[in-house]
């Protein structure tokens, strides 16, 4: 996060916002099948382990590339559609372990639900 901290740049807070409650997801997705059926080789365990390290991987990238190109880049709004994916993602496995709809009562990108 000190790749961020301090940036005031429009869309930010939301698009983190997203990617946090995705990998909140992504993690509990993971702790699921782990415990139903824990891997019994390594190669198994980078099986179930797999979508975790491609979030933080894509993750990290993006967060280098906009550092990179700053907050007035011709590329800026395309932040918002970076929230939008995270969000998506994030629907895609709510259906595909049959959870129906995510909450929506915690908007992680909400100043007001920050810890003081």
């Amino acid at each position: 996060m000190l790749l961020i901290d301090e940036l005031n740049w429009p869309g930010l807070d939301k698009w983190l916002g997203q990617e946090q409650v995705l990998a909140a997801t992504i993690g509990r997705e993971w702790t699921e099948r782990y415990q139903l059926n824990p891997p019994q080789t390594p190669e198994a365990e980078l099986e179930i382990l797999a979508p975790m390290h491609r979030w933080a991987a894509a993750y990290l990238s993006n967060l280098r590339y906009w550092r990179a190109l700053g907050p007035d880049s011709a590329e800026a709004d395309q932040m918002s559609q970076l929230a939008e994916i995270a969000a998506a993602h994030r629907l895609e496995i709510y259906a595909r372990n049959g959870c129906g709809t995510p909450p929506t009562e915690l908007d992680a990108s909400s100043p007001s639900s920050r810890p003081s």
